[in-house]
């Protein structure tokens, strides 16, 4: 999807971007009306159970597996069309979870630049070994220290940790603005 919307009119992409995050649900005369191409398909991929497309987290999906020129071009041009499902769609487009999969380069400078106690509130939400990738990169004493604290806080709210990551992950957004760290196998890559 991604590399058709790459090959599509610059002018229509924001467009067709557009549409796929505002798509409904599908009625079933839609989907008659391509039931001879694509019914097997459909059956083999998904089974009998409805066939769930478009949406936000489609939308965001397709824009990161496009360029970083694609999606610097889409998303102001989005903002135009429909301030409100940019928003949804850049909230989709990248998540703390995303974090976990960055080189340890990438992972060093971000974690210069957040604060520690936001640190161990955000680990605080993720499974032991989900947190090892945030530990890799620091040294064994202050991995240790990290640890150690996440074990000795009590039950923390579920808001508060969910505030630290989006707090972190603005933070990650901001480094891949000024080119300090890369996400996704290449430079034009974003995830």
């Amino acid at each position: 999807a991604a590399q058709v919307l790459h090959a599509l009119p610059r002018a229509m992409q924001p467009q067709v971007v557009h549409r796929i995050a505002t798509l409904g649900p599908v009625t079933a005369g839609a989907l008659a009306m391509l039931e001879t191409v694509l019914s097997q398909r459909i059956t083999d991929s998904h089974g009998p159970a409805a066939l769930n497309i478009g949406g936000p987290r489609e939308a965001a999906e397709i824009i990161n597996n496009a360029s970083r020129a694609t999606e610097k071009r889409i998303m102001p041009e989005l903002i135009k069309i429909d301030r409100l499902v940019a928003k949804q769609i850049e909230g989709e487009m990248f998540k703390f979870d995303h974090l976990l999969s960055i080189d340890d380069k990438s992972m060093g400078a971000l974690l210069r630049e957040v604060d520690s106690e936001q640190l161990i509130v955000a680990l605080k939400g993720l499974e032991d070994e989900d947190r090892e990738a945030f530990f890799r990169c620091m040294s064994s004493r202050a991995a240790d220290g990290v640890r150690d604290e996440i074990e000795a806080r009590g039950r923390i709210k579920l808001s508060e940790v969910v505030d630290a990551q989006k707090a972190i992950v603005q933070i990650a957004r901001r480094l891949a603005a000024e080119g300090t760290i890369s996400f996704g196998a290449g430079d034009d890559d974003y995830v």
